[in-house]
Order: C-alpha cells, then sequence, then structure tokens
C-alpha cells in the first residue's frame, strides 16, 4: 500500500511492503533502500526512511520516499 503523508510540512509517499510478495529477506531489501538513499540524482526518487513498524517483531516493514509530483509511469508510457 502506498500513503501520501507528511513529514514536518514536507510531503512524503510510505509505502508498506507486503511480505509475501519479496523473494528477498528484509534485510536485503534495506541495504538496498539505504545504497539507493545515497544515491542524489534528480531522476531518482530518495528513500528517506525505513525499517519496521514493530522493530522487536520485525513486522509490518515499511519505506518513506520523497514525494514526486508528476505523471505517473503509466500516463509517461
Amino acid at each position: 500500500m502506498v500513503f501520501l503523508c507528511h513529514d514536518r510540512g514536507v510531503p512524503v509517499v510510505v509505502k508498506t511492503l507486503a511480505e509475501s510478495r519479496f523473494e528477498l529477506d528484509f534485510s536485503e531489501v534495506f541495504a538496498e533502500a539505504l545504497a539507493v538513499a545515497r544515491i542524489q540524482h534528480p531522476a531518482i526518487v530518495r528513500v528517506l526512511d525505513y525499517g519496521y513498524t514493530d522493530p522487536i517483531a520485525r513486522e509490518r516493514p515499511f519505506l518513506v520516499m520523497e514525494y514526486f509530483a508528476d505523471q505517473t509511469l503509466e500516463e509517461y508510457a
């Protein structure tokens, strides 16, 4: 699921990740998110944060990404 939220007044997108849809362990997914977070390029949406809403049980993983207000990929194609 994707949610448009605000972090200190700045729009961000929070994506919840369905664990059953990933073939990778979430430690690998989060390692990739960290690598993407280090890249700053105008064509790449930045990952701002990631983790679990319940870190002790390691449940409900999420990504927080910058909000990109433009056309969707479906509209672009």
